[in-house]
């Protein structure tokens, strides 16, 4: 059925229709093929496995039903390090990548409505006054600390401390990297749902108008399509 629409019958068979086109795009996002609980819905043994399950699922409605999968080259960047430090064969990731797309966003002609860079600005600036705030707190903790009793142990722990609370107050719920932005900008240009379980990126994602899929929503909705052609 490649090139058309597949619409279900009333006896919940699927049947092509005349209309031109890929039945869905989805653009993924790292965590749409490493979310830890994938594994337990495949009853997969490891990540190795869980990549293989998905890869064959992915492949079956790519042929059956032109479903496109898509992601951005630092996007596919960022999969092949994270799946492949963490036990994904090169088999296993080639035969992945053999059915999802790497394509480039269009950054020169895509047009992004100027309320939400406006937004994400303010967003940015709250959170650098509130990281601000957090640097003098520790800063006065410190220096309260009395130096004979003080331990290399001691600061080590307040360094960390510090680390963490930044990295929560500048990194989450929002897009902190151009890997995100890359697959918010490609989802936009495709008019693709986006598969994450990025609180940032689905926060940016419904501001502008895209649909955003969990991970595992976006499993089951597969897993009922093989269902119903089978």
């Amino acid at each position: 059925m490649r090139g058309r629409y597949a619409i279900a019958t009333k006896n919940g068979n699927l049947k092509a229709s005349k209309k031109k086109g890929p039945l869905s795009i989805y653009v993924l996002d790292t965590s749409a093929l490493t979310d830890p609980r994938l594994k337990g819905i495949l009853n997969a043994d490891d990540l190795d496995s869980t990549i293989k399950k998905i890869s064959t699922l992915i492949a079956e409605l790519r042929f059956q039903l032109d479903l496109l999968f898509y992601t951005t080259p630092s996007m596919a960047g960022e999969m092949r390090r994270y799946l492949l430090s963490n036990g994904v064969s090169f088999e296993t990731l080639g035969d992945l990548f053999s059915w999802i797309i790497v394509k480039s966003p269009d950054m020169l002609t895509t047009k992004i409505p100027a309320l939400i860079m406006s937004d994400y600005v303010q967003s940015i600036r709250l959170r650098s006054f509130r990281a601000l705030r957090l640097m003098e707190d520790l800063l006065k903790r410190a220096l309260k600390t009395d130096k004979n009793v003080a331990t290399d142990e001691a600061y080590a722990e307040l360094v960390h401390e510090a680390r963490e609370k930044f990295r929560e107050i500048m990194r989450k719920g929002i897009v902190d990297s151009p890997e995100d932005f890359d697959v918010l900008v490609l989802a936009y240009e495709l008019k693709g749902s986006l598969v994450t379980n990025d609180d940032g990126i689905k926060k940016m994602a419904e501001r502008m108008g895209i649909i955003a899929i969990d991970p595992i929503s976006f499993l089951e909705g597969l897993r009922r399509l093989k269902t119903m052609l089978s």
